[in-house]
């Protein structure tokens, strides 16, 4: 449940404290240019551009945020096909073994090949 809810909760602090932060931005930069204080309008034309900004931000973050969880989904199915692999592989040899010590059992061209490949590997001498 957590999971869940937390993302929403900071992503909706984000926005507040993005929209706050360009509203402030947005009348500093009005005040610098022009004379005077703000009137309403610029107040609100600011605020407006700030929450469009804001908005973007968020989308951004949004985009983000899926990004580094679909990174990390695929990390998983990675590891978790690399783990598949391994296991067909010692089946294969397993199989591989019993047809060989089986009298009679047919060997395919195929077992024959990978029992050629695992010769194929240099035998050196350890002391």
């Amino acid at each position: 449940w957590s999971n869940a809810v937390l993302p929403t909760i900071q992503r909706g602090s984000r926005v507040v404290s993005n929209v706050q932060g360009a509203i402030q931005e947005e009348l500093n930069e009005k005040e610098s240019i022009g004379s005077g204080s703000a009137g309403v309008g610029q107040v609100w034309k600011a605020a407006m551009e700030a929450a469009k900004r804001a908005g973007n931000n968020l989308n951004r973050q949004a985009m983000v945020d899926k990004s580094i969880e679909l990174e990390s989904r695929a990390q998983n199915e990675l590891a978790q096909a690399e783990r598949v692999r391994a296991e067909l592989s010692v089946i294969m040899e397993k199989r591989l073994q019993l047809a060989l010590y089986t009298p009679n059992s047919a060997l395919s061209s195929q077992d024959a090949s990978q029992l050629l490949d695992g010769m194929n590997v240099p035998d050196t001498r350890t002391i």
